[in-house]
């Protein structure tokens, strides 16, 4: 029985470790080259700003998430209300896997509309909502979608990832 309870404790105090590396990833979301452009798309109202996101795997492994492959916005959110990143619309969008090599970056062109009463001053950060690869294929008894899953980390604000402050021109 004793063996049972070490066994126990050390595969708990293992999960708890990995969970800890989970929320202290080495998975960082920087903002670069932000210009200040006239419009987006349809959107005529707000401050509107092009900006490259970069989600850079400073790891020694590689990191696999899931993201929407036109919508890959959805997967971002902000600590603000009164920005957001534009969404245009795609004719066909589905989950696809992607994976970063360690020590490399992806890189996402996008535009931020922010309404015309925010103050671009603010301390204003980006969050990238990390749904591993085996996640969706984790949940016992029951397939959860890529969308469930998305909006239940979302509410409980679990496993986000926190860009410095952004400052914008």
């Amino acid at each position: 029985m004793k063996l049972i309870l070490i066994i126990m404790s050390i595969l708990i105090i293992n999960a708890k470790c990995n969970d800890i590396k989970l929320k202290d990833t080495s998975l960082k979301i920087q903002v670069n080259n932000i210009k200040k452009i006239s419009s987006a798309g349809k959107i005529k109202q707000g401050t509107f700003y092009s900006a490259d996101i970069d989600l850079v795997n400073n790891t020694d492994s590689t990191i696999s998430f899931w993201i929407m492959d036109c919508a890959w916005q959805w997967n971002f959110i902000t600590n603000k209300s009164g920005i957001h990143l534009y969404f245009e619309g795609c004719d066909y969008n589905s989950t696809t896997i992607r994976k970063i090599e360690r020590n490399q970056k992806l890189t996402y062109n996008a535009v931020f509309v922010l309404s015309d009463s925010l103050n671009v001053n603010n301390n204003f950060k980006l969050g990238f909502i990390l749904i591993k690869e085996k996640e969706i294929k984790l949940v016992p008894g029951h397939k959860l979608g890529f969308d469930d899953l998305l909006k239940y980390k979302k509410k409980k604000k679990k496993d986000i990832i926190w860009s410095e402050p952004i400052k914008f021109p």
